[in-house]
């Protein structure tokens, strides 16, 4: 405060702009989070946290991830109520040297082809475009699913008018979320923020 020299005005607007990014909160929308990932303050907390030695580094699991996905057996989609085109994703989940891992959990969730998660649709209890794959016994995996789209973040709350403010886009590019574990892998490597 001291190096901005931050006025009275200022401050009372900075609390104005928290207090309104806090009463727009509520049980489906963590605004807080919200702000945090837009100034990059998530990934640094997560960075700052992450020892990882045997392990690729870990990433913020995300607002929407949810917590025992059902288990799914290789080839089986997690998307069976996605009008949207079906892809197949295949792959190798390998260690640093190259040796297949078998048995690695793979916890895969994504949007659907509209652009939501299960947990922004009508029926927001119902586990939907996820689910937890074991590898195969040469590291392999093959899920099916629908081809997510981009989306973009809530720009109707006063992060949305803080990125507008500074000409910031609130698009997100179509992506699928993969969290990896294996047994014998140590919490300190295991971690990753786990926001609702």
């Amino acid at each position: 405060m001291r190096e901005l020299q931050l006025t009275p005005e200022e401050w009372l607007g900075a609390i104005k702009f928290l207090t309104d990014v806090g009463q727009t909160c509520s049980a489906t929308r963590q605004e807080f989070i919200l702000l945090s990932d837009t100034l990059g303050v998530s990934a640094l907390v997560n960075i700052l946290a992450s020892h990882p030695t045997e392990s690729t580094t870990p990433s913020l699991l995300g607002p929407f991830f949810r917590e025992n996905a059902p288990m799914l057996k290789t080839g089986d989609t997690i998307a069976p109520r996605d009008k949207g085109e079906a892809i197949e994703m295949v792959g190798k989940v390998t260690d640093k040297a190259g040796k297949p891992i078998a048995g690695a959990l793979i916890d895969i969730w994504q949007t659907g082809s509209d652009g939501l998660y299960d947990i922004q649709g009508d029926k927001p209890e119902v586990m939907d475009l996820r689910g937890r794959f074991l590898t195969e016994k040469d590291g392999t995996y093959r899920i099916r699913t629908a081809l997510p789209i981009g989306y973009g973040i809530p720009m109707d709350g006063p992060v949305g008018k803080m990125l507008t403010a500074g000409s910031r886009e609130g698009r997100r590019p179509a992506h699928v979320h993969f969290l990896l574990k294996r047994a014998g892998l140590s919490r300190a490597r295991d971690r990753a923020v786990h926001r609702r």
